[in-house]
C-alpha cells in the first residue's frame, strides 16, 4: 500500500548496477526500507517474507536480489526463501559488511542453504574486500570495491559493499536466464557462480 519510491537510495544505487550490466533486465522495486526522520525503517520479518513469495506469485520474478540482511535467523523468511526455491526462483543476496569488526557473524537470507551469497572482492578484483563476510557459506565474490552507482538525484559516484555485489551476480544471472530461458534453478546457479 505504501510508495515504491526510493527515500534512501540504495535500491537506486543497486537497480542502477543491475541494468547497467544487464540492461534487458525488467526490475520490480519492493521497498523493505525507508529513511524517515534520518533514520532507516525496515520493515517485520512477516511482512519480508511476504515480499519475497508476493515477488515469486504476483509478480512473477524469475531472480529476487536480496541486498540487505537480518542478523537472526527467522523462520517466515527462512520459509519464503525455501519456497522461491521451490517455484524456481533463484535468490541472491549480499553477505554483509561487517567483517573487519564483527567475522563471526552471518546474515540471512544469504546465509540459508536455498539463497546464492554473494560476498565482495576489492576494487582490482583479486581478493576478498577486507569489510566482506566470508567463509564456506558464501558461494561467490564480485567486485564490490569502489563500485560506479547512480545516485536519488541522478549523479554518479562509487561506494562498496557486498550489496552493490550481490546487484552484479544478480545481472550476470539475468543474462544467463535470458541467453537459456529454459534453464533450470540448479544450473542457473551453476553457471552463475563459474
Amino acid at each position: 500500500e505504501a510508495s515504491t519510491e526510493d527515500t534512501y537510495g540504495h535500491g537506486t544505487a543497486i537497480a542502477s548496477i543491475i541494468l547497467e550490466h544487464a540492461p534487458k533486465s525488467l526490475l520490480v522495486p519492493l521497498i523493505s526500507n525507508v529513511f524517515e526522520d534520518n533514520k532507516i525503517r525496515q520493515v517485520d520479518n512477516d511482512v519480508f517474507a511476504q515480499m519475497i513469495r508476493d515477488a515469486v506469485d504476483v509478480y512473477g520474478c524469475d531472480i529476487i536480489n536480496i541486498s540487505a540482511g537480518l542478523v537472526l535467523d527467522k523462520e517466515s523468511v527462512r520459509e519464503a526463501c525455501a519456497y522461491a526455491g521451490e517455484k524456481g526462483v533463484l535468490i541472491v543476496a549480499s553477505v554483509g559488511n561487517d567483517y573487519d569488526v564483527n567475522g563471526d557473524v552471518m546474515y540471512y537470507p544469504a546465509g540459508y542453504e536455498t539463497v546464492l551469497a554473494v560476498g565482495a572482492l576489492n576494487k582490482d578484483g583479486n581478493e576478498i574486500a577486507f569489510f566482506s563476510q566470508r567463509g564456506d557459506w558464501v558461494d561467490v565474490f564480485a567486485v564490490g570495491e569502489e563500485v560506479t552507482i547512480k545516485t536519488l538525484s541522478g549523479n554518479i559516484r562509487t561506494s562498496s559493499g557486498s550489496s552493490y555485489s550481490a546487484a552484479k551476480v544478480s545481472a550476470a544471472a539475468a543474462n544467463i536466464l535470458l541467453r537459456n530461458p529454459e534453464i533450470n534453478l540448479e544450473e542457473l546457479k551453476e553457471k552463475t557462480v563459474e
